[in-house]
Order: structure tokens, then sequence, then C-alpha cells
């Protein structure tokens, strides 16, 4: 079962990639599902024409050949029998060059015809967009077509052009060899019978491909139609350049494709002949050698590296389990295209497109590499789904150096291998083996961190389901951390959703909030610990490491309250032991502590790994990692590289579904936890003190929502940046516009958060435990979506000071009135607005105050610095630079850039 399992994964899931980011190429570019699957459908089918091409003449030799021994054999058979008649035979075949094996030559269309057939199912038979999807006269891609009265149309079509196909193509056959393709057509009519309309659409596609590539192969003319094909398919490309709105790139390079699809018939029509023939050395082993190093680049190497840079960060929560799976997964997809379906080609192929081949395949192994070393290693901060903070862009002069570059490539080894072939293979084999080597010693140094983070899960895990309550009549006090929530958000979403200000009657809003950098790595120690946990001072206090400093600042407040006879609840502290995962391991030493890890693990209500896109994605990440920086926007597809898996369905806690090609599972985890806050902490009747922290990030993940009441539902459009879909927001005087999707999605999972948040403060209004709670709504920093413009002087475009306004809003014990006040605050003010009057204010660390105000208000430092814990990981923060502020955080003249703080 074994060696099954790891055949299907090298033969058949290569193929259900190729056909996945295909068909997602074509969705992109045209917007319909059936128009994809017939472009699919051309698409794999010219692809595999060489293939079959060349099966088709094995074929036709083999036939040839049993027509020839046809006669022997029979008068043979007729006269000899028993041993005699089997020497006999085994002699003629001898004479003949023939051996009775070779009948399975004849079988070699089928073997072909199998592995694309199981993708092809496997992909379109469990493709969710297609349900309820029409298009033409098939009301529904997802479900058998029945367009008879009930009766299944497109198989009996399909199998009248298979029967057809069949019989031009096996005219001259044997009657075994017709019967066995009549059988055939039987078969996939009665497998593809009830099957999706959208894979039998496709099937019935390949037949008729199938049905004209037979006529014109029996055509005097052959040569002749296809070169008309060839143009016609180009003319085709070149109108879509000019229907179809598309970027820059795509029309440019449908118009060079669609130009060049004219060659043929005009040389043709000419009678030219082209007047450059190149010659290219067949050389097998440096096809092997190439195609092996290819595979250990892109499946083995890159994804390795990738994983090592924070192999924390990639071990899955709900699983516990290694992430050297995925390298696993991703050498399956690298085996399999350039190693198993490369060397398929090559077998099959001429000498003459052998020596091709292996030329190709020697000039894309330094091509890949030299992309990988040069033209793609600076794109910022990734996050563990392989998706970049700021979406990778390559300037024209980048992408015409890099193009110079592959052509230089293609000039040079093509005239080194003209006059000698001996130093590729050596070098293709020394590089192979350093990857090889290089890579044992990192799985060797990874290994201790990711049993350190899975004993960390396995202990999260421990702690069981939450269990916190409330007090209806003692004092309560709760800090709710929104990551990324975006603080000049809240007049718009407030203004349009007026019952917002009786859900949070009694805050206060502070939009003068600054956090101390704009990621949660940098800012959050302060939010949870005060002014010694600033980045200023946490790089001055260099006797500690940042984890040691980080866990310091995630104690602070639990460990006040619990001292102070509070009943403490922390959930999701961040960055707990420097941990993506938080390691609540911390708190061991405080047994009247209750920790919780709530966004996975027991409130997960979708099935599945957390990160199983890495299944597929860490491969297609190599691919454009190594591909010439031309190519490398449409691989990245905006981090989704071209990946469908999203379209499956979950059912969410208010009974929708979920389609993930809306709600990612990021977003899905963290909003059932905000859904659920009624559930997960409840009021009982009790005069006990408690505290409640909860870290969620739910304004973390965009996501399209109901645009009437921002919550997930079903079949939701995809937004689209265009006039129509431009969103006003007005509030006295000042209007927002959301032109881009990211505006659009970060507006609506910000109002999503505030409304579930809003629901819970009711429930703590009907429980009568609402006047006797302080609670602090914050987020540890913004983000930068380009809608406010408040960019800073002397810093690049991406460094919006929108990313450090941090949200906060604040309301004590019995307060009555939604305000807003203009004061000017700071995410390190939060710990003191939460202890005072209630416990000691002095840190259990260092013992000093947490009021430190009053001398920190004249100027504030920010720092920028990456949000990757796998960089900053020693004593300090690495320091990209610094701002300093001197007052009003939207105010572009109050921030000035420096070198390093001033004492």
């Amino acid at each position: 079962m074994q060696i099954v399992n790891i055949l299907y994964g090298i033969i058949i899931e290569p193929l259900i990639l190729l056909f996945e980011f295909l068909f997602s190429f074509f969705k992109d570019l045209t917007g319909s599902n059936g128009i994809s699957i017939i472009c699919l459908s051309i698409c794999m089918n010219i692809l595999v024409l060489p293939l079959y091409k060349r099966a088709d003449a094995i074929q036709e030799e083999e036939n040839a050949i049993e027509k020839k021994l046809e006669k022997g054999v029979a008068h043979i058979k007729k006269t000899f029998s028993g041993d005699e008649r089997f020497m006999m035979l085994q002699t003629y075949y001898r004479q003949n060059n023939y051996k009775p094996s070779f009948v399975l030559k004849g079988l070699l269309p089928l073997a072909l015809e199998i592995p694309f057939f199981m993708a092809a199912y496997s992909f379109l038979s469990n493709l969710t967009c297609l349900k309820n999807n029409s298009f033409l006269l098939i009301s529904n891609l997802g479900e058998a077509d029945g367009l008879m009265f009930g009766v299944n149309l497109l198989p009996i079509l399909m199998t009248a052009v298979n029967i057809v196909s069949s019989s031009i193509y096996s005219k001259d056959a044997p009657l075994k060899s017709r019967i066995q393709l009549y059988l055939m057509a039987a078969v996939f009519l009665v497998l593809l019978y009830d099957s999706p309309s959208a894979l039998v659409l496709y099937w019935t596609l390949n037949n008729v491909f199938s049905l004209v590539k037979n006529i014109i192969n029996k055509s005097d003319n052959s040569d002749f139609i296809v070169k008309i094909l060839v143009s016609l398919f180009g003319a085709v490309l070149l109108a879509g350049s000019f229907l179809l709105e598309l970027s820059k790139l795509k029309t440019v390079a449908l118009i060079m494709v669609g130009i060049l699809a004219q060659i043929p018939l005009v040389l043709l029509l000419l009678k030219k002949k082209p007047s450059i023939e190149f010659e290219f050395r067949f050389d097998s082993l440096t096809f092997v050698f190439s195609a092996v190093y290819i595979a250990l680049i892109t499946g083995l190497y890159i994804p390795l590296m990738v994983i090592k840079s924070s192999a924390g960060e990639f071990v899955d929560f709900s699983t516990a389990e290694s992430p050297l799976k995925y390298i696993f997964s991703s050498m399956k997809y690298s085996v399999g295209f350039f190693v198993v379906w490369l060397g398929i080609y090559y077998l099959l192929s001429n000498d003459k497109v052998k020596g091709f081949m292996s030329y190709l395949t020697l000039c894309l192994s330094f091509i890949f590499t030299a992309d990988f070393a040069l033209f793609t290693n600076s794109f910022g901060n990734m996050s563990n789904k392989l998706v970049y903070d700021i979406a990778p862009s390559v300037l024209n002069m980048s992408k015409l150096l890099n193009l110079v570059f592959v052509l230089i490539v293609f000039v040079v080894i093509y005239l080194v291998r003209k006059y000698s072939s001996k130093l590729s293979k050596p070098l293709l084999c020394t590089l192979s083996l350093m990857i090889v080597v290089t890579s044992v010693v990192t799985v060797k140094g990874i290994k201790p961190e990711i049993e350190a983070e899975i004993r960390s899960i396995n202990s999260s895990k421990e702690h069981g389901t939450v269990n916190a309550t409330l007090s209806d009549s003692g004092k309560n006090v709760v800090v709710i951390m929104l990551d990324r929530a975006i603080s000049s958000f809240i007049p718009y979403i407030f203004n349009e959703i007026p019952e917002l200000y009786q859900m949070y009657e009694g805050f206060t809003y502070y939009p003068n909030t600054v956090a101390y950098g704009d990621s949660t790595n940098i800012s959050s120690p302060s939010l949870f610990g005060g002014y010694e946990y600033t980045p200023e001072e946490i790089n001055r206090r260099t006797d500690k490491t940042l984890k040691e400093k980080q866990n310091e600042a995630d104690k602070v407040l639990p460990v006040l309250f619990d001292e102070g006879g509070y009943k403490v609840t922390v959930c999701n502290p961040p960055y707990a032991n420097y941990d993506e995962v938080p390691d609540l391991s911390i708190y061991d030493e405080y047994p009247d502590i209750s920790a919780y890890n709530t966004n996975n693990g027991e409130l997960l209500y979708f099935e599945g790994s957390n990160l199983s896109s890495l299944e597929r994605n860490l491969f297609c990440y190599s691919l454009f990692r190594v591909a010439p920086s031309i190519l490398s926007g449409t691989l990245y597809d905006d981090g989704n590289y071209h990946s469908l898996s999203s379209d499956g369905s979950s059912e969410s806690s208010r009974g929708v579904i979920f389609e993930y090609s809306i709600s990612n599972p990021e977003f899905a985890n963290n909003y059932v936890v905000l859904d659920k806050l009624s559930d997960i902490f409840t009021v009982e009747k009790s005069t006990e003190d408690t505290y409640l922290s909860l870290v969620n990030e739910t304004t973390h993940y965009p996501a399209i929502l109901n645009s009437e009441d921002y919550m997930p539902g079903l079949n939701l459009a995809d937004y689209a940046a265009d006039e129509n879909n431009l969103y006003k927001y007005s509030i006295d005087g000042n209007e927002i516009y959301l032109e881009t999707e990211e505006q659009y999605t970060h507006y609506q999972i910000n109002a999503c958060s505030l409304i579930l948040v809003g629901e819970w403060l009711d429930y703590l209004k009907e429980n009568n435990a609402y006047d006797n709670t302080r609670i602090i709504i914050c987020s540890d920093h913004g983000k930068d979506i380009g809608l406010f413009n408040l960019g800073m002087d002397g810093v690049d475009a991406q460094s919006d000071v929108s990313g450090y306004n941090a949200l906060l809003l604040y309301k004590d014990f019995n307060s009555s009135e939604f305000t807003t006040d203009e004061s000017f605050m700071t995410l390190a003010d939060i710990p003191f607005m939460l202890t005072e009057d209630l416990v000691d204010t002095v840190n259990p660390f260092t013992g000093n105050s947490l009021d430190q105000t009053d001398k920190k208000k004249d100027v504030q430092y920010i720092l920028d610095s990456p949000r990757n814990t796998g960089v900053n990981k020693g004593n300090a923060f690495v320091e990209n630079g610094w701002y300093a502020l001197f007052g009003n955080v939207s105010d572009i003249d109050s921030w000035k850039k420096t070198d390093s703080p001033i004492d």
C-alpha cells in the first residue's frame, strides 16, 4: 500500500496540481468556469500531444509487425502443435527481431491515458466552486447534466465522439485492436455517466480533440492543416488580448504568443524553411543529472530553507507534527514533474528532441539556481502560509536584466555544449551532493527547535477547554487585544452602525494612540508590560534575551492580579516563550493562573491541518523563487499560488457556510472565538474578583463578508476593485473611499469584530456584569492599507503611520456614555490603566512603577524592525530604523526619522 501511495504521489498528484494551476489561471483570466474547462482541455491536449503522437507511432509499428508476421504465425500454428509449435514460433520471432512481449507496446496509449484520466477525475469531481454553477445549457457543472428529460446527454455525446474517433484511428488495425477501443468507449460511458458534468465536458472535449487529431493524421495535407489550426489558435489569443481586461504583462504575453503562432503558416505559404537550424547534442546523462538537480533544488533545498527560517512557526498546532513532513510533499511534486513526467517525455522522444531536452534542462538548472540566489531574495517578511506582508514586486529594469541573463545562459550553454559537454555532469553531481549534505545538516540543526515547539503545543493542549467566568458582584478586569485592528476605522464604522454606540456605552475612544512597532513581537510587550517593555527600553536591557523579556511582559498583569487575589485567566499570550503558538508553560510556576490557547486547538471548528496548504504550496513557492522575474507575479498569485483548495466549505457556529475563497481558515478559526465569547467567558453569581485577557486575530486576516451585516455567509461574490465597487464612508465632513480589495476586506473584518465583541458586551449587561467590569479593547498595532496616505517624511511608501496607530477603547467601572478623547496615549499606558486603584502597580520583575507616563510623554521612539522572531532572537531587537514622535500620531510633522533613541 505504501508503494501504491508513493506511485500515486509522484505520478498522479503532480498532474492534479497542474490541472489546478491551469484551471485557476484561466478562471482568473476569463471569469468563467465553463470557459476555463475548455481552455484546460486545450492546454492539456497540447501538452500531451507529443506523448500520444509517439505512443500512436509505436502502436502502429507494432500493428505493422503483427500484420507482417500474421501469415507465418498462422502457418506455424496450423502445422505444428505442443512444444514443437512453441519452439518454431520462438525461432520465427527471433528471425524477425520480434518478441511476444512487444504486444504490450499496443497498450502504451491506454497506459498514458489512465494517469491523466485519474487526475482529471480527482480534480474536477471535487471542485466545490463548480457546484450550482451553470454553463451554456448545463445548469450545474457540479452535478450530472440531465439534459435530455433527466437522461444524461453529455456522456452519450462523449461516447459517440469516442467511437467515431476510434473508428478513424483503427481503420487499418486488426479487429482485436478495434474491439479494445470500442470496449474502452463503453467503459468510459459507464464510469462517467453519473459524474459531474464538468468532468464529462472536459473528457468530451478531449475526445473531440482526439477526433480532430485522427482526421488530420489520416489527411494527405496534415502538416498544412496543423499550421492553420495553430494560426487560428494564435488569432484567438490576439483577439483575447484586446477583448479581455488583462494586466499589461498578460496582454503582452498573449500578443507575443499569438504572433509566434502565425510564423509556421507564414513560412509554409512562403515556402521557406527557417534559415537557422540548431544542433543539440544527445546526452542522456546530462538530462538525468539536470532533472535530478532541479528536483532537489525545488523540492528539497528551497522548502527546507523556508522552514529553517522559523521552524517553530511551521509546526501545525492542530496535529503537533514536524513540518519536515512538508518536505516529503514538495519532493513528491518535484520528482513527479522533473524526473518522472519529464523523463517519460524524454524516453518517448526521438534523438533530436532528446538532445534539445538535455540542453533545456541543463539551462534551467543554471537559471533556477541564479534566480533563487540573485534575483528573488529580498521580498520582505513572509508568514508561515508563504504569504508576504507586502506583495512582492519586481522593477521592470530588474525583469529586463533577468531576461537578458536567461538569454545569455541559453547562448553560453549552447556554445559550450557544441564543443564540449564534459564539465556539466561533474558540476551537476557536485551541486546535487552539496544540496543533500546541506539538507541533512539543516535538518539536524532545526530538529531541536521543532521538538521544543511540539512539546510546547502538547503542553498547551493539556490545559484543556477554556473554563473562565466573570463575577456579577465582584470586580472584573478585561483586556481584549484585536491583533492589527485599525483605529481610524472606528468613527466610520460607528457612524454606519449606530447600534455600536449603545453596545459600547461607557467606553472612551482614544484615536491618538501610538504603538511602538508595526508588528506583534515589537509592540505587544509594552501593551502587557508597560513602559519598561518599549523597544527602546528592551534594547537597553541587554542582560536578558528577547524571549525572557517577552515572557516577563506576558506575566506582569496576570501575576499582579493573581497576587492581588483575583481569579486570573489568560488566553493566547502573544509570543509566550517566543513561540508563534504561545507556550503556556511560562505560567506553570503560578498554579492559580489559568492559561489557554483558543485561536486553535479546543475551539478549532474547522477540521484538518491549519497549514495543510503547505502540502502543495511549498513546491509552488519554490517555482516562484526560481522562475524568471517576469513570471514571478503570475506564479505568486497574491500568495494563493493558484490554489483552489480554499473552495471547500465547513459549517460555522452561526450555522452558515464559509466559502474559503472568501473567508480563509485563519479568519474562521479566530472568528468563531469572538462569535462564542458568551459561551466561553460566562457570568456567574459571585463576589469573586476576576481578570481576563484575550488575544484574537480576527482583524488580522482579511475576508469578504456579507455587506449587510459584516458576517460570513453563502455564495458571496468576489470583490473587484472598479467603479461599481467603490465604497464611500463619510463622517464630520471627512470621507474615505474603499477602492481596493485590501481596504474593503479590512474594513469588513474590523466591523465584524466590533459587532461580535459588542454582542458579548450586551451579554454582560444582561447578566449584571457590565458596570462592575473595567474593559480595554485595543490592538497591538495598526495596518497601512494605503487609505489615509500618512506617509512619513524621509521614509518609503511602505512606512505609513497608519501601521503605528493602535486601537484603544477604555471603559471604567460604572461609565455610561461613549466619548472620544484626543489625548495622546501609548500602548504602554494600558497596564497602569487596568491596575490603577485595584492592585499593586509595581512591576513584580523589576520593582519599578507601571505609571511612568509623566517622563515619557514628550517624545516616543518607535522601532522599525522585522516581525520574524527567527531574526529577532538575540538580546535586542534588530534596528532597521527609529522614528521620534512628538505628539499627534496622525500629524506627519510630528514624526522624525532618527538613527537611535536620544537619551
